[in-house]
């Protein structure tokens, strides 16, 4: 099954996610993730793919956010 966003549904998301959470929540978030790559090289590795997972999600193309959503949909 695959479903298709349009650019408006995309920016849509974006604008929706980036106000669901305060800039002292996001702050947080980044602390929290700086401290937990503390613990470790796997832990390190688990917070850079999660930063970039978050870097594409607010600065990717429509094709690469469109692209990351198939491959996460094909390794369910």
């Amino acid at each position: 099954m695959s479903e298709s966003y349009t650019n408006f549904e995309i920016e849509w998301i974006r604008d929706h996610i980036k106000a669901f959470f305060t800039d002292d929540e996001w702050g947080a978030i980044e602390s929290a993730l700086e401290d937990y790559q503390d613990q470790g090289e796997p832990e390190t590795a688990l917070k850079n793919s999660i930063n970039n997972s978050i870097h594409l999600l607010f600065n990717g193309s429509y094709e690469d956010i469109y692209n990351r959503f198939n491959r996460m949909q094909v390794n369910r």
